[in-house]
Formats: structure tokens, sequence, C-alpha cells
């Protein structure tokens, strides 16, 4: 019988002055708002209006990112300085500057650090496109597939695209973040579906899933395990790995973790945390349970 590696938590600290005073004005400003922020339909819009940005998103710099689609869904391709190294590709070069002649881009495209590569002018011919899912990255390339957090109500990868970045850069693998429904359009198991379309196609279009490494933060932790689970009953291959960044592992809010550490998260609050599961489960606490689709593994306690 195979060997199964168990989970772990792994705590580092202590934390940065510039994350200390984040977290100071977090709960000065955005926790009492969080609070009291009605998530009806309407609310939820102006919700994500407030929190998503532009195209025009800080990050590191000599980061490319390109527009995709992939299991029906938009997404975006980010490689930031040393994935682009390890991939021998040209970095993006700085807003307003020229592509440099003869680099290794897809379609001739050169991301500015702070936009999204807009599409050549000219269509390529039909047997010269490539495919949505290959991108900029082999199909023999390790890449993260990253879902981003947001409570299942907000988020996209323009939100979270910085740490993308980032974990790029660490890594030196391009990630290809994806952009799943959510309310008030669609409640679980929209994401779940979509997130596993996703990983079918990345399968399909050759790649292995031994170098496919799955990750996501708070909601987009669930829907790693999620996914990691629904791959696992559809007698799919499973990723290389899961990478779980503070997961939100258990919408039934039942659990002791929940209730010793609910005031220490300066983004949401307990109360507007029940909200949101309630939201993104279409459901009364009552009926939420703790089903593998709504909480796909319960959150891990000392």
């Amino acid at each position: 019988m195979e060997q199964q590696t168990p989970l772990s938590e792994q705590f580092h600290g202590p934390a940065s002055q510039q994350t200390r005073a984040l977290e100071r004005t977090l709960r000065r400003t955005w926790i009492p708002l969080a609070r009291t922020w009605r998530l009806t339909p309407r609310g939820i819009r102006l919700l994500k209006r407030v929190t998503d940005p532009t195209d025009r998103v800080p990050v590191l710099r000599g980061t490319r990112v390109e527009p995709a689609r992939i299991g029906g869904r938009p997404a975006e391709w980010v490689l930031a300085p040393r994935a682009l190294t390890q991939l021998g590709l040209a970095p993006a070069a700085p807003t307003g500057a020229a592509a440099p002649a003869g680099a290794n881009s897809p379609a001739s495209a050169i991301a500015p650090a702070s936009r999204v590569a807009t599409p050549p002018a000219v269509t390529p011919p039909a047997q010269a496109v490539t495919p949505p899912t290959a991108g900029p990255v082999p199909t023999d390339a390790p890449i993260v597939l990253y879902l981003h957090g947001g409570g299942f109500v907000f988020g996209s990868p323009r939100t979270h695209r910085n740490l993308v970045s980032r974990i790029s850069h660490v890594t030196g693998i391009a990630a290809l973040a994806l952009d799943y429904r959510l309310p008030p359009e669609a409640t679980l198991p929209a994401p779940t579906e979509d997130a596993l379309a996703a990983y079918r196609e990345l399968l399909a279009a050759g790649r292995d899933p031994r170098r496919i490494v799955v990750a996501g933060d708070s909601a987009g932790g669930n829907l790693a395990l999620s996914l990691a689970l629904h791959a696992a009953e559809a007698g799919l291959p499973r990723p290389a790995a899961l990478v779980l960044l503070s997961p939100w592992a258990d919408l039934s809010l039942s659990h002791d973790s929940f209730t010793r550490n609910g005031l220490l998260d300066p983004f949401i609050p307990p109360a507007a945390l029940r909200r949101f599961a309630r939201v993104a489960t279409g459901a009364t606490p009552s009926a939420r349970g703790t089903g593998r689709r709504a909480a796909p593994a319960p959150a891990l306690d000392p």
C-alpha cells in the first residue's frame, strides 16, 4: 500500500513591522465594515467592485501576465522573473518600453510590468495558434494552478496577482490563476466544478500531473482540497502537491480552531465568515453540514 504523507502545520514568525502595521490598519478600518456589510446580490457586486483592482496591479518588476481560458473560465498566466529565466523566456518590458528584438515570446506579446499582455492584432494561422492551456509554458514544464481566496464571495486573479507573482518568483514556476464562478451568479459546487474542469483540461493538454501543484489561500485552500478529493473520486491522477495558505477548510465552522482563532483573523471577523458560508453554500447554517462539497476536510487542530 502506498504510504500517505501526513498533514502538517508550519508556523513562521515573528511578523514583520510591515505586516503588523497592515494588521492594525485592517482592524481599525476594514473589520468594522466587514461586520456590517450586507451580502445581498447588490452588496456582493459592490464588494467586488471595492476589492477588485483594475488590470494595472503592482507586481514584481519584470513579471509577465497573459490572459487565458481554461475549463471554460477566464484565467491568467503569471510568470515572474525567475520563472521566465527557468523557461528561457524574455522578461516583461517596462511600461512604455519596446520589447527586445527576437524575444522568445508567445504570439510576440510581452506584458508590461503591471499590465496584462495585449493579444496581437493579427491572428496567426489556425495550426499555429497556441492552446490556451499551454500558453507561454511548455507542457512538460512544472506549473502552479492557483485558486484565489475571498470567502467564496469575492476575489479574482487580479486581487491575488501580486501574491501569485511572488510565489512564481520564489519557486521559479509559472502560475495559472483561475477565475472561478462566485455569487451572486453561482454558489458551491460551481467553484469546485470550475477547478476540476481546469485540472481536467491541463491533463488533456498533455501535462504530467506530477508536475502540477495546486495552491490556494483561504477559500482557495478549501477549493484545492476539494479539487484533490473530486479528482480522486473521478479516477484522475492526483497532482504533485497541494499548497494551502491559511485554508478555510471547514465551512461548517464547527471545529474548535474556529472558536479559538476566529478573533485573530485581521481580515474577516467570525460574524462575517458565517454570512460568507451561508452565501457560498446557498444554505442556512443548519443545512450546510459537513458534506464533501462544502467542507472537504476538518480544520487542523493541534
